[in-house]
């Protein structure tokens, strides 16, 4: 028997042999390959002399090209398929060549799925199928060309443009479950190069982080719990953050560092990152409207080097459907995609950080209605901006069918509305605090009803805490103190100098420094995203059973 699998359920894999061993039922599994064979090779050979292909379904292996090619490659040689599932996975969503079969419920599996199992095992093993008179071609390998990556950190000196488009190129191929581990092996090494930059080294530690598997200990586990449960009463309200979109557009220590040397920022060289200080910079010293249109441009031209083959032939097109065409194409082969995760959801509204209209498209996608709105808090653009959902003749109540996108900092249709320097941030909490309906009412009536949970956003940044003043008023904080709110967010020890002490001051600052309370899950976002939609899932098939 053949079993093929993703590499993120090899534990369970090496449980599931093992009982089948004790069945008499010997497997093959891709661990038995020695160094120096063709492991491609020694793969299809396995599957060729195997009687029975045993499909290991979960989230990656419905998205690995090597699952997907043996899968393939099996069914094509007329092999007898049996899929079994190991993680929580909608089975609608499963390869197509499996949609017809008996998928067997394998999540902690008890001595009858066992015993289930061993049946249909000794079923297609008392009368294997015979190899076709002519073998059909065998699938290339599976695996991604890396070959100019590693070319490039082979150089004895990388500038810090090959060294963003490296960066970037590998950002984009970390999402696959097949090209993980040798993308991961190519940031780690990029990041300990000696010339690299701060910038480019951080973004890296952030992929690295991004790409881990979520935390099993205790206290994630309850995390996760927490905001199912919030869901399930349909009272949890997602914030994202920017950094939900740096492998897309650059991170805003990159936008800092690239203004900064462009507009030869003579201030705090330590600064040159804090993207408030140096914006503001530009906006006295230039003007606030060549900012703006120099922020458009930045996320242009990161697009361009990022994804050329996706961008090249479109620069006419409206930004923003750019950045959606580029998340779309890029994005598909992501396991746990946070923008497709959340909007799978049952929320009423979403609060984003972002100006991009993503979630916009993720929300769409899942079948739902979704408008949007975003913070009018600049007085004299008003007359420019068009009218709130919430002021058409025809009233409109958020729910889970037509939910809210509320863009809390501007979005890119408008960019007068995007808080971007250090005075607006200033006249943002002053208009908000002047004038509360600028957040509107039916967002904080649902705020204090619900669970928080921010996402993408780093807890030392200036937006989260900002957020945290304009939508939570002392009243809505006394009915928020009374629920669970949870923030994502990378480990400090992957950036901080002293991570120990990072995380103290964090738990202190966000826990007993601040009401309502917020709880840290101790990973990236993508993780936290695989661990909720894992959970989810298996929430909604024993609602069915």
């Amino acid at each position: 028997m053949f079993i093929s699998y993703a590499r993120a359920d090899a534990d369970a894999v090496s449980r599931l042999r093992d009982n089948l061993v004790k069945q008499d039922h010997p497997a093959f599994f891709d661990q038995e390959i020695r160094g120096g064979q063709d492991w491609w090779e020694v793969i299809l050979e396995n599957i060729r002399a195997c009687p029975i292909f045993l499909f290991v379904l979960s989230p990656d292996s419905a998205r690995s090209r090597a699952c997907l090619a043996e899968l393939k490659y099996a069914a094509d040689l007329g092999k007898a398929i049996v899929p079994i599932n190991v993680r929580p996975y909608k089975i609608e969503e499963a390869p197509e060549r499996l949609q017809q079969s008996n998928i067997l419920k394998f999540i902690n599996p008890d001595v009858g799925d066992y015993n289930e199992l061993d049946t249909i095992l000794d079923g297609h093993e008392d009368a294997p199928p015979e190899l076709p008179a002519v073998l059909p071609d065998p699938p290339p390998t599976p695996i991604a060309d890396l070959t100019s990556e590693r070319e490039m950190l082979e150089s004895d000196s990388l500038g810090p443009r090959e060294q963003r488009e490296l960066v970037a190129s590998l950002g984009a191929k970390v999402g696959n479950p097949d090209d993980r581990p040798a993308v991961v092996a190519l940031l780690d090494k990029l990041k300990r190069r000696d010339d690299v930059t701060v910038a480019v080294a951080e973004e890296a530690t952030e992929l690295l982080a991004r790409h881990r598997q979520p935390p099993s200990d205790a206290q994630s586990a309850r995390l996760l719990r927490s905001v199912v449960k919030a869901l399930d009463r349909k009272a949890c309200v997602p914030i994202l953050g920017s950094g939900m979109t740096n492998w897309l557009v650059g991170s805003r220590k990159l936008l800092a560092q690239e203004w900064a040397q462009q507009y030869n920022y003579p201030l705090h060289l330590g600064r040159r990152d804090d993207l408030p200080q140096v914006a503001q910079y530009i906006s006295v010293t230039e003007k606030d409207a060549v900012m703006r249109e120099d922020l458009g441009e930045f996320y242009r031209t990161q697009l361009a080097s990022s994804f050329p083959d996706a961008v090249n032939g479109h620069a006419d097109k409206r930004l923003d459907d750019i950045i959606v065409d580029v998340w779309k194409h890029e994005s598909g082969e992501m396991v746990a995609e946070p923008h497709r995760v959340l909007a799978g959801m049952p929320c009423k509204i979403y609060i984003t950080a972002q100006p991009t209209g993503l979630l916009r498209e993720a929300l769409i996608a899942q079948g739902k209605s979704p408008r949007e709105d975003f913070c009018r808090w600049k007085e004299e653009a008003e007359d420019d901006w068009p009218p709130s959902p919430f002021e058409s003749q025809k009233p409109y109540k958020p729910s889970v069918a037509e939910p809210l996108v509320f863009h809390v900092f501007g979005t890119l249709d408008y960019s007068d509305s995007i808080v971007i320097t250090e005075d607006d941030y200033f006249d943002f909490l002053g208009a908000v605090a002047e004038e509360p309906d600028l957040i509107p009412h039916q967002v904080r009536e649902l705020i204090a009803e619900s669970s928080l949970l921010f996402l993408g956003f780093g807890l030392q940044d200036w937006d989260v805490r900002v957020l945290l003043r304009a939508l939570v008023s002392p009243q809505i904080a006394d009915d928020l103190e009374r629920k669970k709110h949870v923030a994502a967010e990378i480990d400090p020890a992957d950036n901080a100098e002293f991570a120990d002490g990072a995380r103290e001051y964090l738990k202190d600052y966000f826990g007993r420094g601040r009401k309502p309370s917020i709880d840290i899950f101790w990973s990236s976002v993508e993780a936290f995203c695989e661990g909720l939609q894992d959970l989810w899932a298996g929430r909604v098939e024993e609602g069915a059973r």
